[in-house]
């Protein structure tokens, strides 16, 4: 089977690698996120896979990572309509399991909205990210929900509707980069208080 997954963007090491994972959403990314003042971010982009094809690629997008890496994943776009919601919160499973083994520092991003979507697709998404925030609890990993952010505002999006045009790129840039900002102090904290104990 021929394997789409790229790495994107590879720049000189820092203290805390962050490496972003998923499927075409985050192409933009490569210029944006990864383009940043951070010499460490990488950005990993597998145009149209699901969640089982970024589960099977886990070991790509963590090949070299340090162990306190941070791994930001976005995906779970393509299997929405397709896919029932039970199965789809078992393939969410599966994929933050897999990624567990390398790291414990996830943060997981629920489903974007679309332009010009069927119905069907808004009320499973919705649902989705609701199941996820659930899940991402119970599993211990975090969660980013940035729906309301791009939601009815199609300026941000290219023509199909789906991929993300230059503005949102860079707003989905900040964003992310606004919750890595706040995820690692927490970490650090977590980290000392679990050591002292």
């Amino acid at each position: 089977m021929y394997n789409r997954f790229k790495v994107l963007c590879e720049e000189e090491e820092d203290d805390i690698e962050t490496r972003l994972v998923g499927d075409s959403i985050v192409r933009g990314q490569l210029s944006e996120f990864c383009g940043q003042a951070h010499e460490s971010q990488k950005c990993l982009c597998m145009p149209g896979g699901r969640l089982d094809d970024i589960t099977v690629a886990c070991d790509d997008a963590t090949s070299g990572a340090e162990n306190n890496a941070l791994f930001i994943i976005l995906a779970g776009t393509n299997d929405v309509e397709n896919t029932r919601s039970e199965e789809l919160m078992e393939k969410y499973k599966r994929m933050l399991h897999r990624y567990k083994i390398k790291s414990q520092n996830i943060i997981i991003s629920g489903i974007l909205p679309r332009t010009r979507a069927p119905t069907i697709f808004y009320d499973r998404a919705f649902s989705t990210n609701s199941c996820l925030r659930s899940l991402c609890t119970d599993e211990s990993v975090d969660y980013e929900n940035l729906w309301a952010d791009f939601y009815n505002k199609p300026f941000l999006f290219q023509d199909d509707g789906l991929h993300l045009n230059r503005v949102e790129a860079a707003l989905l840039r900040r964003l992310l980069s606004n919750k890595v900002s706040r995820f690692r102090p927490k970490n650090a904290q977590q980290d000392q208080a679990a050591s002292s104990t």
